[in-house]
C-alpha cells in the first residue's frame, strides 16, 4: 500500500507528497522499506490482486453493470 501511494503521488505530480511519504517510510522502524522492496511489493501485490480478480470472475462471472 505504501508503494501504491508513492507511485500515485508521483504520477499526479505531487512530488513533495511522494518524497514525504517515502521519507516517513524510511524513518519508520516498523516499515523502513528500501526502494527495491517497495517496487517488488508493488509488483507482487499487483499480480496478486489481478489473480484474485480473475479467479472471482471465473467463479462468479462478470459483474453486472
Amino acid at each position: 500500500m505504501i508503494a501504491r501511494q508513492i507511485i500515485a503521488d508521483i504520477l499526479k505530480g505531487r512530488l513533495l507528497q511522494a518524497f514525504s511519504g517515502y521519507h516517513a517510510n524510511r524513518s519508520s522502524k516498523s516499515l523502513g522499506y528500501s526502494p527495491t522492496e517497495l517496487l517488488r511489493g508493488y509488483v507482487v501485490g499487483r499480480r496478486w490482486r489481478r489473480d484474485c480478480y480473475d479467479e472471482f470472475r471465473a467463479k462468479y462471472g462478470a459483474r453486472a453493470v
